[in-house]
């Protein structure tokens, strides 16, 4: 079981109120096996969050033909969409997006290891914060690496709050998370 962490970092004192949400969506496809994208943007519309950090998403892949699924959510909520691949998947692309109230004032993706299905994060700046999202890998060691990636991506932001979110494919006590919370709470 994947387990989906929120943090964010103190490279900033000042205080913002924000509303976020993280959520993996399996390309909108329910424990139930029905693909419905209406279904997961109400969920998404019903948290009326400012940012949404969201894993496991098709764009344009023959599993889905000719849907976008976070253009999709996008015209669903009424958000700015910002999608990152990971990987090419059966014709289209496979990855990671943010979906924001306003739209982004900047985009990073910084690729992290993982050999057998290449990862990444997506750094999106928005007006008064910046948002991270990821989706770790599966092994333990390049989770870890991971969160040194993020940390030096994270040292080199402007002085605004910073908030991680993702699928970190890890527990609570786990390396990676005792690794994060070496720099962010």
């Amino acid at each position: 079981i994947a387990a989906v962490a929120l943090a964010f970092t103190a490279c900033s004192t000042k205080q913002i109120s924000t509303r976020l949400l993280c959520y993996n969506v399996r390309n909108c496809s329910g424990l139930d096996g029905v693909h419905d994208c209406e279904r997961v943007a109400k969920i998404i519309a019903d948290v009326n969050a400012d940012a949404v950090a969201i894993q496991e998403l098709d764009s344009m892949t023959a599993r889905y033909p000719g849907k976008d699924i976070l253009a999709e959510l996008a015209k669903l909520t009424g958000m700015h969409p910002t999608f990152a691949p990971s990987i090419d998947y059966k014709g289209g692309k496979y990855g990671i997006g943010v979906l924001t109230k306003e739209p982004a004032l900047s985009v990073e993706f910084h690729r992290l290891p993982c050999p057998k299905e290449p990862r990444g994060m997506l750094v999106v700046e928005m007006k008064k914060y910046y948002i991270i999202c990821t989706h770790l890998s599966l092994s333990e060691p390049y989770r870890v690496e991971s969160v040194k990636i993020i940390k030096d991506v994270i040292s080199k932001l402007k002085n605004k709050p910073v908030f991680i979110a993702g699928d970190m494919n890890a527990k609570p006590a786990s390396k990676p998370i005792v690794a994060f919370k070496e720099y962010a709470t």
